[in-house]
């Protein structure tokens, strides 16, 4: 009795319009079967679980999007004139669409997801010299345990490492000869902070912090 409501219903609604292409009179369902398998199609079968209609509480974005597009794929393929029989089209057009449903959420799916942009963090060059036992060292900070990369630079790329998943991760290095140098992180972290130290024996003598 449900499925026969709604098909009346589509077919008034669409002499109403008088058969405009533009109409959407039959509702798009989203429903659960026995097997706890998703469904998609206009007429959801007696004891159908979880049943949602054009885009109800329980329709994600993703799933309205491919409820659009197998709409629009099926719409073309069978229109919304009921020019055949009206069951024949209803049945035919229900299966087009649950198919194209499936097949696109299926892919969204297995879609990867877009990665964190990556915080990057440097602090102001600090100048030393060895002859006087300078030495540098950077240290990234974070709440929890994080990863990623820190670096120092002079002229060059002085020292590299990853933080493999430490709170606490720091490079070290002695430069050759007297000249300055930054150090510059990069983390998917936001909370992550980053200090340049400028060690003379073990004494800090002067310190940068990363913005």
């Amino acid at each position: 009795m449900r499925t026969a409501w709604r098909l009346v219903a589509a077919i008034g609604c669409l002499t109403a319009v008088g058969f405009s292409a533009g109409a959407s009179a039959q509702e798009i369902y989203k429903w659960t079967d026995a097997e706890g398998k998703v469904h998609f199609g206009n007429a959801p079968p007696p004891g159908a679980r979880d049943v949602a209609a054009n885009g109800g509480g329980e329709v994600s974005s993703a799933e309205a999007a491919c409820q659009a597009k197998a709409r629009q794929a099926c719409t073309r393929q069978y229109g919304t004139t009921f020019e055949r029989s009206v069951k024949g089209s209803s049945e035919s057009e229900r299966y087009c669409r649950e198919s194209q449903y499936q097949t696109c959420m299926q892919y969204a799916r297995v879609r990867p997801t877009a990665p964190k942009p990556m915080k990057t963090l440097v602090t102001e060059r600090l100048s030393y010299d060895p002859q006087t036992g300078d030495h540098l060292v950077c240290q990234m900070t974070c709440p929890t345990d994080c990863t990623g990369s820190l670096e120092i630079w002079g002229a060059e790329n002085l020292a590299r490492a990853e933080n493999p998943g430490s709170r606490d991760y720091t490079v070290r290095v002695t430069p050759n000869a007297p000249g300055s140098a930054y150090c510059r992180s990069s983390s998917q972290d936001t909370r992550a902070s980053i200090v340049l130290n400028l060690m003379r024996g073990d004494a800090v003598v002067a310190s940068a912090t990363g913005k």
